[in-house]
């Protein structure tokens, strides 16, 4: 890297790791460019119904509550210790900071990063010690999609993974017809309480996963079934667990562990609606047209059977992006390490725990608290310690 007294940071993605990396190269008076593909925190209103597992104070930082206090903002915060959606700490915590004289004038919404690369060189010519003080260079999509080059001496990766869900087929493939019938199924965690009721009350749902993102939708939509009992609920999990989710002894997050009793218990009683089948992976699905439903073939134990429902929702987690970095030494994730063998390039927040789901806020935070320092060659930053 080269420029280390006031590099040039590119930040890619403007959700809450990226605006608390931003807020920290700001602070240190660097060069910075916060890179979004869609709205600042694009992907927390996909999921805004859903109250956070994590209470407030787990989910605000240092940083950020000091600028909210110096902007005459901080007593309209939640209490430290409540639960709030994802809309709430995007609207009361993310905007505000976003939209300060601190950030505003660097993010850029609408605008993709396609490719990042080292001006002048080659990934093939990583033993040339020299490569390392290359800049790097940014294939940028502007938002009347033409194309330009960019440079920057740090690029941290904050893109997330939502936008990228994972398949249901077996080996983390496609199930046969599933690319053609993506449009129709749902990935990702619908307001099924809300907004979207109408489209699952009175149905057959398939909903496959073994995750968190799983039990609320089933016990979503076993509360629709309360209340319409036409609803019905089938569950597939490729796991062997009797339960579909492992209860954390002495779990410290008191919503996860509500979460997971509630919907084991769905699955494991036999009532509101729910079935509940293990050991059973997707091999096919057929969609009958628009809105008609679908026939999906599955396998458990050797065993096919066909199911016919109306909708299907796929929990089955997500997958970070890594097209990009293509061109840089950049391996697999290995939480919780932000570090990659690419001097100067940083993949941050829910990115870096790859397949893990266990990421939290707060530990994107102690990352970037690491990434700073190693920029730096000293600690820099204080983030973390928050009064109240």
């Amino acid at each position: 890297m080269r420029r280390m007294d006031r590099p040039r940071v590119a930040i890619i993605g403007a959700g809450p790791i990226g605006l608390e990396a931003g807020l920290a190269a700001r602070t240190l008076d660097w060069p910075t460019t916060i890179y979004e593909a869609g709205e600042i925190a694009q992907h927390l209103q996909h999921w805004g119904h859903v109250k956070l597992f994590t209470p407030f104070s787990w989910n605000r930082s240092a940083l950020g509550m000091r600028l909210l206090d110096t902007l005459g903002l901080a007593r309209e915060l939640p209490d430290a210790n409540a639960h709030i959606t994802g809309h709430d700490y995007r609207t009361r915590y993310l905007l505000p900071i976003a939209q300060s004289d601190r950030l505003a004038n660097c993010i850029r919404t609408g605008t993709r990063i396609l490719h990042v690369a080292r001006k002048g060189w080659l990934k093939d010519d990583a033993r040339d010690p020299k490569r390392a003080f290359a800049p790097f260079r940014l294939l940028v999509q502007q938002p009347d999609q033409t194309q330009c080059i960019e440079e920057a001496d740090v690029v941290l990766d904050c893109s997330g993974v939502y936008s990228h869900a994972n398949w249901l087929g077996d080996g983390g493939i496609p199930a046969i017809g599933e690319t053609a019938v993506r449009p129709q199924i749902v990935y990702g965690l619908e307001d099924i309480l809300g907004a979207s009721r109408k489209r699952f009350a009175g149905k057959s749902i398939l909903v496959v996963g073994s995750g968190y993102s799983a039990a609320h939708s089933v016990c979503s939509l076993a509360r629709v079934a309360e209340d319409n009992p036409a609803t019905w609920i089938i569950w597939l999990a490729r796991n062997g667990r009797s339960q579909p989710l492992p209860r954390i002894p002495q779990d410290p997050l008191k919503e996860r562990d509500r979460l997971a009793a509630q919907a084991n218990g769905w699955a494991t009683r036999g009532n509101g609606n729910v079935e509940y089948h293990n050991q059973t992976g997707i091999e096919s699905i057929l969609s009958h047209g628009p809105d008609k439903g679908f026939r999906v073939e599955t396998n458990c134990d050797g065993e096919t059977s066909i199911w016919e429902v109306e909708q299907i929702i796929a929990n089955i987690g997500y997958r970070g992006d890594d097209g990009i970095s293509r061109e840089l030494h950049v391996g697999p994730p290995a939480p919780p390490s932000p570090m990659t063998d690419e001097p100067g390039f940083f993949r941050l927040g829910i990115k870096s725990y790859g397949r893990d789901s266990r990421f939290l806020l707060k530990q994107g935070y102690d990352q970037i608290k690491a990434v700073f320092a190693q920029i730096a060659g000293r600690p820099v930053l204080e983030m973390n310690s928050v009064k109240g």
